[in-house]
């Protein structure tokens, strides 16, 4: 699956709106500008929910399989 640029920078900006990143440089090595990024405090807060919530998710699909649930 291959994200579009405009999906990836849309992602970037509301990420960064709501402060969960921010700008930390730009670097061209010849060809278009490239944004650096870093993860603010309520951006890693908001990474380890999003880790919790798909652990918590593959451990059902997990348990599905086991069960002979899932086909």
């Amino acid at each position: 699956m291959r994200t579009r640029a405009g999906t990836l920078y849309a992602a970037l900006d509301r990420l960064e709106r709501d402060g969960h990143i921010v700008l930390v440089g730009t670097d061209s090595d010849g060809g278009p500008p490239r944004r650096s990024f870093a993860l603010t405090d309520s951006g890693r807060e908001l990474l380890q929910a999003e880790v919790e919530r798909l652990r918590a998710n593959a451990e059902v699909g997990q348990a599905m399989l086991r069960e002979g649930l899932a086909t």
